[in-house]
């Protein structure tokens, strides 16, 4: 094996590739896309021991060049944001870092190249899904927008298909270039010879894009994640993050970030009461405020007021699956302990109904009717006229 020239000599090579690692395969409900990334998960252990997980350092890169990409959205239902920053003089034939084709490989993402290693490790990172394309292939400017009438697209797998008006595309001013959210196509990828990339970072109405992947035969971890929801909050700190990192690996200079987005499209922030007498009815158990109040701040919601019953809670924008109270019942239920919560039996009460002696029941009328010998006949209103004739004379038959 070529190890790089900075590999120390006589190291264990076990150590020098931490290969003694613990790989955890997580299982999700669809309702948790907020763990569908290692800050998910850190978070979500950090709130079940009481600890604050550590984070990279995101920070603002400055731009060093006037290019921006010219981007239009014309479907804002499907697509509230969109976000492109231009890379300028990147050197894709650096290979990726062993690192972080080590971390790749183990979280079983099969390494490329340099600039789609890195979307995909941030992608892993912090959860959202980011794409790039050569600048070189995109005619004029980025257009968001439905598919046409029977417009093809060639994508990354090498597979052509014949995209459906209800399918939500990334395209230039000419042609289609990626599905949005789900696979860039062939044509703007990029490659060894790329020298200036286009970043992309967006949110996607999950609605728009549910289903739209099994109808292509596709199933990729950016369709994966989008479908169930993303940080509608996050996608320019995962450019951020990425920018960062693709000037330490490929070098480049980096633009201004352009942002597109509509106010009346965005998810809105979500402010649920939570009342304390029916959190402690559902739970069996009254639970001391303060520690409904830790609880909720662990969690990363914000107790945005005190009422006199229980608690106003700003829900934030990484938790799409908590959207009315008993969600906010289930978590604090959840973190407080299940098995600390006390065991009751269901119970329930059946009164008997009172019998009016004085009102004689249908059921007894119609018995003294059958047992005196008469027979009892239910008649449709729609009857042979012949028949009904033979009952009453004023019918014409």
């Amino acid at each position: 094996m070529e190890l790089p020239s900075d590999a120390p000599v006589g190291s264990a090579l076990s150590d020098y590739l931490k290969l003694n690692d613990v790989a955890i395969d997580v299982d999700l409900t669809p309702n948790r896309s907020d763990c569908l990334s290692i800050k998910g998960i850190a978070r979500e252990v950090g709130v079940l021991n009481s600890l604050v997980p550590e984070a990279p350092q995101i920070n603002p890169i400055e731009a060093v060049h006037s290019e921006v990409p010219n981007i239009r959205v014309d479907a804002p239902e499907a697509c509230p944001r969109y976000l492109g920053r231009i890379l300028r003089n990147v050197n894709l034939q650096v290979e990726t870092p062993l690192w972080m084709r080590e971390k790749l490989r183990r979280a079983g993402v099969r390494s490329i190249d340099a600039a789609v290693d890195v979307t995909n490790y941030v992608m892993l990172e912090q959860g959202q899904p980011l794409h790039a394309f050569d600048r070189d292939e995109i005619n004029t400017g980025i257009v968001v927008r439905m598919a046409k009438p029977a417009e093809k697209l060639v994508l990354l797998d090498g597979q052509e298909v014949e995209l459906t008006q209800k399918t939500l595309v990334i395209a230039d001013h000419e042609k289609a270039i990626a599905i949005a959210g789900i696979m860039g196509g062939e044509h703007s990828g990029v490659s060894a010879k790329t020298r200036d990339l286009v970043l992309e970072s967006a949110y996607f109405e999950p609605i728009s894009l549910a289903g739209k992947a099994r109808h292509y035969g596709l199933h990729t971890d950016a369709s994966h994640r989008f479908e169930r929801g993303v940080d509608y909050e996050l996608a320019r700190d995962a450019m951020e993050r990425a920018t960062k990192l693709l000037m330490d690996i490929v070098g480049g200079e980096p633009g201004e970030i352009i942002e597109v987005s509509s106010a009346e499209h965005l998810p809105k922030p979500r402010v649920i009461d939570l009342r304390a007498k029916r959190l402690a009815d559902v739970l069996g158990l009254e639970i001391d405020r303060t520690t409904v109040e830790e609880i909720l701040t662990r969690l990363g919601l914000r107790v945005d007021k005190l009422l006199k019953d229980g608690w106003r809670i700003l829900v934030p924008s990484f938790r799409p699956d908590i959207s009315i109270e008993e969600d906010l019942i289930e978590e604090v239920g959840r973190i407080y302990g299940y098995n600390n919560l006390p065991v009751t039996e269901p119970t329930g009460s059946l009164g008997l109904r009172l019998n009016d002696e004085a009102t004689r029941p249908l059921s007894a009328i119609q018995n003294y009717f059958v047992s005196h010998g008469y027979q009892e006949a239910i008649t449709y209103s729609f009857v042979d006229p012949k028949v009904q004739a033979q009952i009453d004379q004023s019918v014409k038959a």
